[in-house]
């Protein structure tokens, strides 16, 4: 019987592993915490506490005490991480400013440049690439699209101008590339 029994816990120690794991990476990864449940995750912790400390004082079986334990310290992750990736809260109560990179044809430059300003008018940071139709060598357009993708890495999302529903190779190449790294879409139009 007691073959039986650490065979079924190991079957949920993996299972703990597997369910609580890819959580925890997710949320290590994309740095966001606002769709977690903090008060949740504060019952999850107190209950896999409890659970913990009565394997170890009440039963004593080595394969009961280590599945509650890692289930234990995968709630407390996921609690930390629900709590430090919230949106904190300035001095003055207002949430944290979200930074936005905007990301359009330069053909929309007017439509842009508006788009900024309604943006910060709203608590936005813009950082924004609108050079106007001059004409640039290739050096300075290949220097200009590494600090645009620099400006997308800072940035908390990228605002897409999409005009009439256009988007250029260059802007579907740097929505690809905010998408890989975790970045907020926002779509001027839908």
């Amino acid at each position: 019987m007691e073959i039986l029994g650490n065979v079924l816990l190991a079957i949920v120690s993996i299972c703990t592993f597997f369910s609580y794991f890819p959580q925890i990476v997710k949320c290590l990864k994309t740095k966001k915490g606002e769709d977690l449940s903090v008060w949740s995750w504060i019952l999850w912790v107190v209950s896999s506490l409890a659970y913990t400390l009565y394997a170890i004082l009440c039963t004593g079986t080595f394969m009961l005490i280590f599945e509650t334990s890692m289930e234990l310290l995968f709630c407390v992750i996921i609690l930390t991480c629900a709590i430090v990736f919230r949106n904190k809260k300035s001095d003055k109560g207002k949430e944290k400013m979200k930074v936005v990179t905007i990301c359009g044809s330069m053909r929309f430059e007017k439509e842009m440049i508006a788009i900024s300003r309604e943006l910060e008018m709203k608590d936005f940071c813009v950082l924004q690439c609108v050079y106007g139709f001059e004409k640039l060598n290739e050096e300075e357009l290949a220097k200009l699209a590494r600090l645009h993708y620099k400006k997308i890495d800072i940035s908390d999302a990228i605002y897409v101008v999409n005009v009439g529903g256009y988007i250029g190779e260059s802007v579907k190449k740097e929505i690809d590339y905010a998408k890989a790294h975790g970045k907020e879409i926002i779509y001027h139009e839908n």
